[in-house]
């Protein structure tokens, strides 16, 4: 039996998949503008509470080796890169939707933070940074170490 057309879903389809292609494309000219960058596009979310401001980002299949966290300037940086898997007696592929390689996110933070407080972890692919606020705004760069 022959499947009836659903212009709905198939409309979906084509603005999904042209949101995405658009994404990709703008994230590559605006790398530092706090989009995702170049080719494995981590979702984040941040949100701020009363003493802190929490970021918490999917990196599936990615170890903590793989990748840094940098607080510069008031800027929380995270980049490495998400290694491709080999397939092995691999004939023919049917799909191919995960995305590797190199990745890049810049989030402005929206208050100044202390950085002997900050804590980070990832469990299970997904990274959570916690950074205590402060009043002042502080200067330089700081390496961030994550626990697994």
């Amino acid at each position: 039996m022959r499947k009836r057309w659903d212009a709905y879903t198939d409309t979906m389809w084509v603005r999904s998949r042209r949101n995405r292609l658009l994404s990709q494309f703008v994230s590559k000219v605006a790398s530092t503008s706090g989009t995702a960058a170049e080719t494995s596009d981590p979702v984040i979310d941040v949100w701020e509470m009363e003493n802190e401001i929490v970021v918490e980002g999917e990196i599936p299949g990615v170890s903590s080796k793989d990748f840094s966290l940098i607080l510069d300037r008031g800027r929380l940086i995270v980049e490495g890169y998400k290694k491709e898997p080999h397939y092995t007696n691999c004939q023919k592929f049917y799909r191919l939707e995960r995305e590797f390689g190199f990745f890049k996110r810049v989030i402005e933070l929206p208050a100044s933070v202390n950085t002997s407080g900050i804590k980070a972890s990832l469990v299970d692919g997904l990274l959570v940074v916690r950074l205590p606020k402060i009043e002042e705004k502080r200067r330089g760069s700081v390496n961030i170490p994550v626990t697994e």
